[in-house]
């Protein structure tokens, strides 16, 4: 058989392979009937014509084809170049022409959202028929494989042309949900997930080109939440915003980030909101702790502590100022039955305010037991 004749029968299969394979998946993602309501793919091809695709791409990359000193390495980069085609000619153009006017926050994050699992749909489909590439060839060849191709084909033609944007959109999102507004979060956690994928088997895509800039806004964000509250409230509502703040963010966190962002979040809240006023709180020798216990400040003095503990120089001084307290008052309860009522009401600040901790029960127990 001459050459022309193998190539024209090389050519003749593969596009078999667009016309009964690619074209059809492409048709089903651009109808939305490629997945299901949860991303997964639906059946579009039965295990008939699942065999004869592969046996057809097998054929391909094992025959002999002058044109292509290597079949398989040709067959591997008409696999890249499937991508390629699409996702320049159908996906990319959507982003362009939202970029004019169009799309913008959840609306843009949703068309993102749903362009990668058209992407994984596809992908899911295509590592099936060009199985004999993924088991041999990139063994062989020491070549990416065809799941890394494929990310790698979405990062350089969707991902960096948009991601500037669909960050802008994510943050100002988690800033509407910091406000307490309702947000779409199954949809966030999925638009935050492409970033970690886009790092293949690493985070350096979702630190660099998400956390960094979530860091600074949120850091700028808390800043402005701390000088309107200082403006406008008192210690006692000024602690009860703090609070707030920390289990929103917590919620945050666990709802749609990365837990590798947790410290990093949770530091800037301390920064900007409690280390700002540590000194209207731990200042004048704890004087202002000392109030909160004497007056039956029991929520603040309970959010205090929440909110300090961790800072071992903030946790010694409410200990020394709580010991103080018992000691003070104590000492001027002479009748014993006033003295044990006494303590019973330090044992439940200690259990209540101060969470359990063992070194605050252990002040009330002690002076107990010294004083009977």
């Amino acid at each position: 058989m001459d050459d022309s004749a193998t190539f024209s029968r090389f050519e003749e299969k593969w596009g078999k392979v667009e016309a009964e394979g690619i074209d059809k998946i492409k048709d089903s993602l651009e109808k939305n009937v490629g997945s299901n309501s949860k991303g997964r793919p639906r059946r579009l091809f039965s295990c008939h014509e699942i065999i004869n695709m592969k046996h057809t791409v097998y054929d391909l990359c094992t025959n002999k084809h002058a044109e292509y000193g290597n079949s398989s390495a040709e067959v591997y980069r008409r696999y890249g170049e499937i991508y390629e085609k699409y996702l320049t000619s159908i996906v990319a153009p959507v982003f362009l022409y939202t970029n004019r006017g169009g799309l913008e926050g959840e609306d843009l994050l949703q068309e993102f959202v749903q362009r990668w699992m058209n992407h994984a749909v596809m992908t899911y489909w295509l590592e099936k028929f060009f199985l004999y590439l993924e088991q041999w060839y990139t063994k062989h060849a020491g070549v990416p494989k065809l799941r890394q191709v494929s990310v790698q084909r979405f990062k350089m033609f969707v991902y960096d042309e948009v991601k500037s944007r669909i960050t802008k959109a994510l943050l100002c999102v988690i800033e509407k949900d910091r406000r307490g507004e309702i947000v779409n979060n199954h949809l966030l956690k999925s638009a935050i997930e492409i970033y970690e994928i886009m790092g293949i088997d690493s985070l350096i895509a979702y630190h660099s080109d998400f956390e960094n800039h979530l860091l600074q806004s949120s850091q700028e964000y808390f800043s402005r939440c701390h000088n309107n509250w200082m403006e406008k409230f008192d210690q006692s509502a000024y602690l009860s915003k703090a609070e707030s703040a920390f289990q929103k963010e917590q919620h945050i966190i666990s709802s749609y980030l990365n837990q590798s962002s947790k410290p990093k979040l949770l530091r800037v809240l301390r920064e900007e909101l409690l280390e700002t006023v540590h000194g209207q709180f731990f200042g004048t020798n704890g004087l202002a702790i000392c109030k909160m216990i004497s007056q039956d400040q029991n929520m603040d003095l309970r959010r205090l502590f929440t909110l300090f503990s961790e800072n071992r120089d903030c946790l010694d001084l409410m200990l020394t100022s709580y010991q103080r307290f018992v000691e003070e008052v104590g000492n001027n309860c002479i009748p014993h039955g006033v003295l044990s009522a006494f303590y019973d009401k330090c044992f439940i600040i200690a259990e209540d305010c101060f969470l359990g901790h063992n070194a605050f029960l252990n002040a009330v127990l002690v002076y107990y037991l010294d004083r009977t």
